[in-house]
């Protein structure tokens, strides 16, 4: 070996919406014999070409790791052979294909060693501060990233309302999501009628068309005579009060 190069692989696993996390270091208590490398809490042999490893291993990263988990169209021959070096999951061969599952958990006490600093907001063993550790969120919420979210895709929102984003349940991101005739007020995320009084006109020239709380009001238009009303409009009586009446 011409050289000892030495990396810590650490693990992070970002919640939903997350753009990062913060990961410490499971090996700050481990220590490793001169040819290996703490990775993930476990050492592990260091090397700088595949002669420095084992049968039916590569140098990947530095580290001896079993051919499969960088090999896709390799053959595994048993578990070992899928040893991704992560301690936060299970390595299985399955019809000789590696399978490399995330642990779940209830709490960080049912993980592993070199893998239980906590049981992220997706319930899996993790070597991330859970930022969710403090957050207390509503019945419907779950918190993802030390925030409280109420959905993750529309199928959990009620009403026909729509997942936003920001993990909340909003009538519309867009005009389509609304009812025919309303359109999305995109800063509210809310349907409306209206902004406007014209966006208000009914075709019919015997009311008054106006646009109030973002809600289209269609009032007849009152009269005494005929001549009161548009040209295409009558006067009529009705319970002693005159209203106009298309023709």
């Amino acid at each position: 070996m011409n050289s000892l190069r030495v990396r810590i692989f650490l693990s992070c696993v970002p919640a939903i919406f997350a753009t990062g996390c913060d990961p410490i270091d499971p090996c700050a208590d481990v220590t490793c014999d001169p040819n290996e490398v703490c990775f993930n809490g476990t050492c592990e042999t260091v090397c700088d070409g595949d002669d420095d490893c084992a049968a039916g291993e590569i140098c990947f990263n530095a580290v001896c790791a079993a051919n499969c988990i960088v090999n896709d169209d390799c053959a595994c021959d048993g578990d070992a052979d899928c040893n991704d070096q992560d301690a936060c999951t299970t390595d299985l061969c399955a019809g000789d294909d590696c399978v490399n599952t995330p642990i779940s958990c209830n709490t960080a006490a049912t993980c592993p060693a070199g893998c239980n600093v906590s049981c992220n907001a997706l319930f899996f063993c993790s070597n991330s501060v859970d930022p969710c550790a403090n957050v207390t969120c509503d019945p419907d919420e779950v918190c993802v990233d030390g925030a409280c979210i109420e959905c993750f895709s529309d199928a959990d929102c009620d009403g026909g309302e729509v997942c936003f984003n920001n993990g909340r349940c909003v009538d519309c991101v867009s005009d389509a999501d609304c009812d025919a005739g309303e359109v999305c007020d995109e800063p509210t995320n809310t349907c409306v009628e209206c902004f406007f009084n014209n966006d208000c006109d009914d075709q019919n020239a015997c009311t008054a068309d106006t646009c109030v709380d973002q809600k289209c009001l269609n009032t007849e238009l009152t009269c005494n005579v005929d001549a009161d009303c548009p040209g295409q409009c009558m006067c009529i009586l009705i319970a002693g009060s005159g209203v106009c009446i298309t023709r």
